[in-house]
């Protein structure tokens, strides 16, 4: 049976853990946060390619579906600014990512891939159990950055640390992890 209602009300009824609500309010809303989406990757030149429907589902997800449960949104301008913001946080952490890859030494899939492209697996799941024992928040913030995707704000969220500590669990974490597998 296909909840029905008013934007705001599915929004409300969403939150309170009505997961019928939940489509509802993205079939709803599915049009205008497409065209919104649309917009974004038009003018964000460097997203040849980037699909605007991946990209408002994605944001649907991480922002409404997502991490910070304690948030609430209030009405439907409400819903459509955070996805919208969501939305700028995704292509603005692809562009960052970009970037990097032009400076930054490779993941660690990647220079596992060169250095020891037989073992890659085992290693790495062998490597990431230790890890886990000796420093579980560190296992928690490669396992939400590398194997989630996460931003560093939303790591941030999850793990309860600062940014600037989350990126420095992750940074000791990658280099104990390289150490580990080599």
């Amino acid at each position: 049976m296909a909840a029905t209602g008013s934007l705001t009300e599915l929004i409300r009824r969403m939150q309170d853990g009505d997961r019928e609500a939940a489509g509802s309010v993205f079939a709803q809303a599915a049009g205008r946060l497409r065209a919104m989406s649309k917009a974004m990757v038009a003018r964000d030149t460097p997203t040849a390619g980037f699909n605007a429907s991946d990209l408002v589902q994605e944001a649907f997800a991480r922002k409404v579906l997502g991490l910070d449960r304690r948030m609430r949104i209030n009405d439907s301008s409400h819903f459509f600014s955070v996805v919208a913001n969501g939305m700028r946080q995704i292509l603005t952490d692809r562009a960052r990512g970009r970037r990097a890859q032009k400076r930054q030494m490779p993941s660690l899939q990647e220079w596992l891939e060169i250095h020891r492209p037989n073992r890659l697996r085992g290693d790495l799941v062998r490597a990431m159990q230790k890890l886990e024992r000796l420093d579980p928040t560190a296992h928690r913030v490669v396992q939400l950055k590398n194997d989630h995707g996460l931003t560093w704000d939303e790591v941030s969220m999850a793990t309860g640390l600062q940014v600037k500590a989350a990126r420095a669990e992750f940074e000791y974490a990658i280099h104990w992890l390289r150490r580990e597998i080599a």
